[in-house]
């Protein structure tokens, strides 16, 4: 309900207002007017039959049968006065509904001497670009039948012929459109029915693939472009298929596979797209070494021996300690610290596949000793030249010894030796475990030493007792 209120003014600047209430019928049914009609002609009464859905006494009903002559009947009966055909119309509405004479569902009955014919068709709705059948539905009385069908379209093409009752149609364009039919029997009888139809726009399927390789997933993207898409069906070229907008896909052989994707939007428009996917086989890693143990630090170089049907365009190494490189085709690494180390090498194709292989516990990198000792005395002389090694070595359990005067050894942990002349004598020792061992030298030198003895009194007498004064000593020549 709405107020609606009017102001005038004349030209003295003189005002007055009236304001009113106006009510707006909705809310109510949506309504289908239609009818049939049986008998009449030449001045005979025409009996029409409402068949407007819904229907009833609640309704108002409203005839209009020639121009001035009208019912509100429901099934009223009328005596037309002129000469055929004549059109009829009926308008129907219910308590706070707007009356229908529906373009869109409009039935217009043009009434002859022979029968009655009430035009009806089925018009779906559809998609650009696919087309559609037009069912013709009319209902015939008096033994009347069709003999003409014109279609209009509302697209501005050209009708079918008018002996096609049930045509195919396709439309270019997204829109709403109306479509008619006008019916002639063979009694000249003719009549028109009107139908809206929603025509929607078709989406368009596409799609992109990453390299595809054997035994490794390939990720599909929808890049699918339209109205609002809701369904997805893939079908990958190796008898499987997938509902998932996104989805990835594992090929288990080598070869060109044709994806298709086809979507549909919610209007129940689809497209489909078919593109050629090259599935690569894999490289085959593989490597080798110089060695595959040894004593800290290790170096170890490595050899790529991997195969591949297309260049191999990238190397990733992981040594196992820490250690990673890119390199083609040898290369080296040194392992600082004992353990056992697995080794991965990845390599990509040049058609953007990727293998790795793990060995694991390839390398074996074993504990080296330490060598070191220290000498005591510090000071060596002729006069005392024992010399005691003692052993300071790190992770052994073995020790070899060479004193550096071409004549003594040991196999002792902290060996005593005695030098049997002055020099500069270069000490080595090996330190060892059961796997590895380690060497240091140290240099020890012998100093000669002199003592000197001088008597405090001789006796040159002849008697040869201290008849000489003789000096004596160590080291003295």
């Amino acid at each position: 309900t709405y107020s609606v209120k009017l102001v005038v003014e004349n030209s003295n600047g003189c005002k007055d207002s009236v304001t009113q209430s106006i009510t707006v019928g909705g809310g109510g049914p949506t309504l289908d007017a239609s009818f049939s009609y049986s008998g009449g002609c030449n001045g005979d009464p025409v009996d029409f039959f409402d068949g407007s859905t819904p229907n009833g006494t609640a309704f108002s009903y409203e005839w209009l049968f020639e121009p001035g002559q009208t019912s509100t009947l429901q099934n009223p009966s009328h005596t037309f006065s002129g000469a055929p055909p004549y059109t009829v119309r009926l308008i129907v509405s219910a308590p706070g509904s707007c009356p229908d004479t529906t373009d869109q569902f409009e039935s217009v009955v043009n009434i002859t001497c022979g029968g009655s014919v009430t035009a009806d068709f089925f018009a779906p709705d559809g998609c650009v670009g696919e087309p559609i059948t037009f069912t013709d539905l009319t209902a015939y009385s008096g033994g009347d039948n069709g003999v003409s069908w014109v279609w209009n379209f509302d697209d501005g093409s050209t009708p079918p012929p008018t002996t096609t009752q049930n045509p195919t149609h396709t439309y270019t364009s997204p829109g709403t459109y109306t479509v008619s039919l006008t019916v002639v029997t063979s009694s000249n009888s003719s009549g028109s029915a009107t139908k809206i139809i929603t025509i929607s726009d078709k989406p368009k399927a596409d799609f992109s693939v990453n390299p595809a390789c054997v035994n490794q997933p390939a990720s599909f993207t929808d890049n699918s472009s339209g109205s609002t898409i809701d369904t997805w069906d893939w079908d990958f070229g190796d008898l499987i298929q997938s509902t998932e907008q996104n989805p990835d896909h594992v090929y288990i052989t080598d070869n060109t596979y044709p994806v298709n994707l086809s979507v549909t939007t919610s209007d129940g428009c689809t497209h489909d797209t078919t593109k050629m996917l090259t599935v690569f086989p894999l490289p085959v890693p593989n490597f080798t070494s110089d060695v595959t143990s040894g004593c800290e630090p290790l170096t170890v170089n490595f050899i790529n021996s991997s195969v591949s049907t297309s260049p191999i365009v990238n190397e990733l190494w992981d040594f196992g300690d820490g250690n990673t490189m890119n390199s083609n085709p040898a290369i080296s690494n040194i392992y600082e610290t004992a353990g056992s180390f697995d080794v991965t090498l990845t390599v990509t194709s040049a058609d953007g596949c990727s293998d790795a292989i793990t060995k694991n516990d390839y390398l074996v990198v074993n504990e080296t000793p330490e060598a070191n000792f220290v000498v005591t005395p510090e000071v060596i002389s002729s006069f005392n030249p024992e010399a005691n090694f003692i052993d300071r070595s790190l992770n052994a359990d073995s020790w070899e010894w060479d004193f550096g005067d071409g004549f003594g050894s040991s196999i002792e942990q902290n060996p005593v030796y005695v030098y049997s002349d002055t020099g500069s004598y270069l000490v080595r020792q090996v330190a060892a475990n059961s796997l590895c061992s380690d060497t240091t030298y140290f240099l020890v030198r012998v100093n000669p030493e002199f003592v000197a003895y001088f008597p405090n009194a001789f006796s040159p007498n002849g008697d040869n007792k201290n008849d000489v004064f003789n000096i004596a000593g160590f080291g003295i020549n």
